[in-house]
């Protein structure tokens, strides 16, 4: 496990643990809203097995109004909406 040397990366006001989707999806509003954060995550690479395969419509709402969903447009459909 790699340590952090730098106390700019080791101090901020949020600790959120996990870094599945609740988490990261937290973590990335707070940083658009000026919130530091501090992601700690049992394993070092991403899960083989995906988390997200069951996504609420309130979820897409989430994704919607993120200023810049990037990777989540390729899954709206050409006319609005999502798959």
């Amino acid at each position: 496990m790699a340590s952090m040397q730098n106390s700019a990366e080791t101090h901020a006001p949020v600790v959120i643990v996990g870094g599945g989707p609740v988490g990261m999806g937290l973590a990335i509003d707070l940083g658009l809203r000026g919130v530091r954060s501090i992601v700690v995550e049992r394993y070092k690479d991403p899960q083989p097995i995906p988390k997200g395969q069951n996504l609420t419509q309130r979820t897409l709402e989430h994704f919607h109004f993120t200023p810049d969903p990037g990777p989540t447009r390729s899954v709206r459909r050409p006319g609005g909406g999502w798959r």
